[in-house]
């Protein structure tokens, strides 16, 4: 009983964060000034959405999709860091595609934003997360 509540609670929470990344990606989304930003975040609610929904997958495709989602959310932080900051945006790029063979790597940006490895210290699901000593 009590793992079938804590399976509802984490099922909840996911339908919760989907459901409030929606709605930013349709209302928060008009208030960033470079459309190329906002479609790169809407894009990513998109892809967040489209996993959520997918069939169970084996779970070597789930590690997959879950790392192409991670590296292209890093993507637009970057992207949204870059609008704030006044700096260089990272060149657009083709978004992940979720259904693709099992190719064994993640999605990675083929123009790599200056701070992309920095990024990994700052995000605890990234696998080269190392918090600080």
């Amino acid at each position: 009983m009590a793992a079938t509540n804590r399976w509802q609670a984490k099922l909840e929470s996911s339908q919760a964060a989907v459901n409030a990344l929606q709605k930013s990606a349709r209302v928060d989304a008009i208030m960033i000034a470079r459309p190329e930003i906002a479609a790169r975040y809407r894009t990513l609610a998109h892809l967040v959405l489209t996993a959520y929904e997918m069939e169970l997958v084996q779970d070597d495709v789930q590690v997959r999709i879950a790392g192409d989602l991670r590296n292209y959310a890093k993507y637009v932080r970057l992207s949204l860091h870059a609008l704030i900051d006044g700096s260089e945006i990272p060149p657009d790029e083709i978004p992940p595609r979720l259904e693709r063979s099992r190719d064994g790597g993640h999605w990675h940006p083929t123009n790599v934003p200056p701070n992309w490895a920095a990024e990994a210290d700052l995000d605890p699901t990234d696998p080269q997360y190392r918090p600080a000593t």
